[in-house]
């Protein structure tokens, strides 16, 4: 058993804290099964109750949020804790989507890498979005090998003309190389695509020249 140590009503919902557990109820579950301070419940009753409600709501709000665009099970489980439901409604609708084919990670990594890919970012920015998404190690790399080498130098490279427009005319060369180097860093390319990039575009300036 549990005592309810707290209960805060919030816009929509009640947040209540008990001995080992915080939960958040939606107002109608709370007006359905009110809680008050040194209340003692059973928590694997309660969980069951609060389950067997939320289940039909959460799954169709996490199909609502594919229909809006594709996401990692890594957010929708997020998505779907932030907004109130237990870690095991979360699971269970997650499992269910899978099971649906409704949510595929190594799809959505794949897609996510080559959209990011196509918008100048390099590994290790697209790497750490996928890691936030919660897309595991391998899933990440089958992923980032589907983006074609070129691919990623040509785009460090059209970062660095887009660079260079931007030098001022008595901008010294070492510090406008740093700066650069530093834009293409936050941007998620290693230093040796940067550098990679850097001396490709001062070569084809000189063959222009030429």
């Amino acid at each position: 058993m549990e005592q309810v140590l707290e209960v805060i009503p919030q816009q929509k919902k009640v947040r209540i804290t008990l001995d080992r557990h915080r939960i958040l109820l939606s107002r109608p579950l709370f007006r359905e099964r009110p809680l008050a301070i040194g209340d003692m419940v059973d928590w694997e009753e309660l969980e069951q109750w609060i389950l067997l409600r939320q289940y039909r709501p959460a799954l169709e709000h996490a199909v609502a949020m594919l229909a809006a665009r594709d996401h990692s099970t890594g957010e929708i489980r997020e998505k779907l804790l932030r907004t109130g439901y237990l870690p095991v409604t979360a699971d269970m609708v997650v499992t269910k989507l899978q099971t649906e084919h409704l949510v595929n990670n190594e799809s959505f990594a794949r897609q996510w890498a080559e959209a990011r890919a196509r918008r100048k970012l390099g590994k290790r920015r697209i790497v750490m979005e996928l890691r936030q998404k919660g897309i595991d190690q391998q899933e990440m790399e089958d992923a980032l090998s589907q983006v074609d080498d070129d691919e990623w130098l040509e785009g460090a490279k059209a970062l660095v003309r887009r660079g260079l427009r931007k030098k001022s005319a008595n901008q010294d060369s070492r510090k406008e190389k740093l700066r650069i180097f530093s834009m293409l860093a936050r941007r998620g390319y290693p230093s040796d695509v940067a550098r990679e990039a850097w001396e490709a575009v001062h070569h084809d300036d000189e063959a222009d020249e030429a």
